[in-house]
């Protein structure tokens, strides 16, 4: 817990989790069709999907938000608890790609 309290991804990664959760609810997402939601957030900044594009891009850092690079950002992160949640992954059986959902952690 005090590793943590001195990450500065914590704060990032909590907002990404809520605003997703609040775009998607528990649904699973690929990463494109998460990627169809980021390109409509930029026109409004105080939307949920104005957050969560926002906090997807500060977590990605330098690197161009691509479809590719927002799974690798999900897969680095999965399963890291944050305020209660975290990020799961499922394979497609038919496509076999990833899929991403935010699910509540009971402590």
């Amino acid at each position: 817990q005090a590793n943590q309290e001195q990450d500065p991804d914590q704060e990032t990664l909590g907002i990404v989790l809520e605003a997703w959760q609040r775009n998607f609810g528990g649904d699973y997402k690929f990463a494109n069709e998460v990627m169809a939601v980021l390109k409509t957030g930029y026109l409004c900044e105080e939307s949920v999907a104005g957050q969560l594009s926002e906090a997807i891009s500060e977590l990605c850092g330098k690197a161009a938000l691509t479809t590719c690079s927002l799974g690798k950002t999900l897969g680095y992160r999965a399963g890291r608890v944050v305020n209660g949640k975290r990020f799961v992954s499922d394979v497609d059986r038919s496509t076999k790609i990833k899929k991403w959902a935010v699910e509540n952690v009971q402590c």
